[in-house]
């Protein structure tokens, strides 16, 4: 089980180092013969994969919102449980700024494999949506930070305490 666990970690971060090292070669061979259009978007490609932060203007637009929310909704946005993979050092970090944003805890979780990306709202059911979750998607679409909203199964079911969890999928 053990030796599984770490197979597959040790295939993401090859898969990823892959595809930045094809993509850094792609873009070295149409250095000469491309637009500035196309190197543009090469470059562009390769900055998203570099790390994730939650940046100053987000953390106030976040701020601000939050202070439109009535008390005891914006209390509940507070201990959020934070996933992220295991050995994802980027998501990792990506989810300690999201757990000092909303005073969070942040775990790992064995299922979150290479097809998670991005960051998801986890819920039980996305035909009820609890009122919590629906603020933190309007907190993070208020800061500009994109996300989806899915009853993902993982390691672990979203526990009794929560109605919801932030899932930090790798960067892609």
């Amino acid at each position: 089980m053990l030796r599984s666990h770490y197979r597959q970690v040790i295939r993401i971060h090859e898969e990823r180092h892959k595809q930045k090292d094809e993509r850094l070669a792609n873009l070295i061979s149409k250095a000469d013969s491309a637009s500035p259009e196309e190197l543009l978007v090469e470059v562009r490609r390769l900055a998203k994969q570099q790390q994730r932060m939650v940046t100053a203007e987000q953390w106030q637009a976040i701020s601000e919102f939050l202070r439109t929310i009535p008390y005891d909704e914006r209390r509940r946005l507070s201990f959020i449980n934070i996933k992220f993979p295991y050995q994802d050092l980027e998501a990792e970090k990506y989810a300690e700024y999201f757990a000092r944003v909303f005073d969070g805890t942040t775990s790992k979780d064995g299922k979150i494999g290479l097809e998670v990306t991005g960051l998801i709202i986890r819920v039980r059911d996305t035909g009820v949506v609890p009122l919590a979750a629906r603020d933190l998607s309007a907190a993070l679409k208020a800061a500009s930070i994109g996300h989806r909203i899915s009853s993902l199964e993982l390691q672990f079911p979203i526990a009794p305490s929560f109605d919801f969890e932030l899932v930090i999928g790798r960067n892609d």
